[in-house]
Formats: structure tokens, C-alpha cells, sequence
């Protein structure tokens, strides 16, 4: 895996365009991998959160290295700094080893599934996703996602939680977004390997579901 640290440049027009939609900020985004029209490589997910707002600053995970110089061919005086780390086999154990405690961060979509069942409708209806609001109800779903994804969230706070709403193609959809800071402890390896690798709930080309560890000073 590789993560890259971007400021972008507050004063680019595209850069303003995009921090008023995420989902054009994703777009964009993959240009660092593959010009317009063209597929990510085989096995590729970008996940990506915003960090910081002045200057905006994002961190950005990946399979396989980006070349950002990609992106600002195709967008000049986009990116004010960038830099890459790649993550090694061994330092993804060192951040996953059973037991063990970290701190993390995490920005994600908490929702829940329910099905429409009104007067006799069919029951094969696909059910639909709701956004959750509320503290509790978000707190409540971070531990269920955390049991299914290899973790115990010991110690966590909600330090943001917000109702947004984005385009996607023509299409306006509305999202709940919560960033969820603390400490956690590894219940299975392996399953909180893959949710690293993977990202963590739905949302994730609007900015969320990349979790972020770190060992516990």
C-alpha cells in the first residue's frame, strides 16, 4: 500500500470547483493513476479523507503508487506539495498485531439498511439506505462495523458529524458523514487487514471509509 500526503492549492480553480464536491475531488483524484476514460489498474481502490481545511490538505491510500505528476499535466497548479510513502508487509503487522492498541481516525458514512414494506408491496423490493444523525445511533454503529472488521472501539469520540449533499454525474444525493477519533484494539488480524486495505462502510469516492492507525504513545 502507499499513502500520499497532498496540499492542494487553495488559490486553483479546480481546486475550489472540486472542495465543493467530493465526488469531483475523487475524480480527479485518479487522474494520479490513469488519464480520462481509462481504468485503474487491476485491483486498485483509492481511498482518500480530508484532513485539513487551510490549507487543504488530503491523505490518500492506494494499492499501487500514484504519479501525481499525471495529475498536474492534466491540472496545472493543482497540488501546492505532495509526498508518498509506501507501507511495506512489515509495517502493516506492526499496525494489526492481535491485542494490540492503537489510536485511530476514521471519517465515514454510518447508515442502515431497511426494507419498504407498505401495504402488501412486494417483498423483493431492494432495500434502501438511510443516513444515521444522531450521536448515539452513530456511536452505535461504529462498534457494530467495528466487531464485523477485526476491532474493539475502547475509546472514541464523534469530534465531527455533518449532512451533506453532493452530485454524482446528474444525480444529487445526501450523505451523513461522522469523523471518529480514539483507540482501538485489534480482535482479528486479518479481518482489520483487509478493512485497512479495503476501507470501512459506503461512501468511499465521496471521501470516506479510509481508517488510519497509529501506535498509542
Amino acid at each position: 500500500m502507499h499513502l500520499s500526503r497532498l496540499t492542494l492549492n487553495p488559490r486553483n480553480r479546480q481546486v475550489q470547483s472540486d472542495l465543493r464536491n467530493p465526488y469531483d475531488l475523487h475524480r480527479t483524484l485518479t487522474f494520479g493513476w490513469a488519464d480520462e476514460g481509462q481504468e485503474l489498474p487491476t485491483g486498485e481502490r483509492v481511498l482518500w479523507r480530508l484532513d485539513a481545511e487551510q490549507p487543504p490538505t488530503l491523505l490518500v491510500q492506494s494499492v499501487t503508487t500514484p504519479d501525481w505528476s499525471r495529475l498536474m499535466s492534466r491540472h496545472p497548479g493543482y497540488l501546492d506539495t505532495f509526498k508518498v510513502t509506501a507501507l511495506d508487509p512489515a509495517r502493516l503487522d506492526a499496525l494489526s498485531q492481535p491485542e494490540g492498541r492503537y489510536r485511530f481516525r476514521l471519517r465515514a458514512n454510518p447508515t442502515v439498511t431497511k426494507r419498504e414494506d407498505q401495504e402488501g408491496e412486494a417483498r423483493n423490493q431492494k432495500p434502501k439506505r438511510y443516513g444515521l444523525y444522531s450521536a448515539d445511533a452513530q456511536a452505535q454503529w461504529l462498534v457494530g462495523l467495528a466487531a464485523r472488521s477485526g476491532f474493539v472501539a475502547e475509546r472514541f469520540e464523534i469530534v465531527s458529524s455533518e449532512r451533506f449533499r453532493a452530485r454524482k454525474g446528474k444525480a444529487l444525493v445526501t450523505l451523513a458523514a461522522a469523523t471518529f477519533e480514539g483507540e482501538l484494539r485489534v480482535t482479528d488480524a486479518p479481518q482489520l487487514r483487509a478493512a485497512l486495505q479495503h476501507g470501512l462502510g459506503h461512501g468511499r469516492a465521496f471521501g470516506m471509509g479510509l481508517l488510519s492507525l497509529a501506535p498509542l504513545s
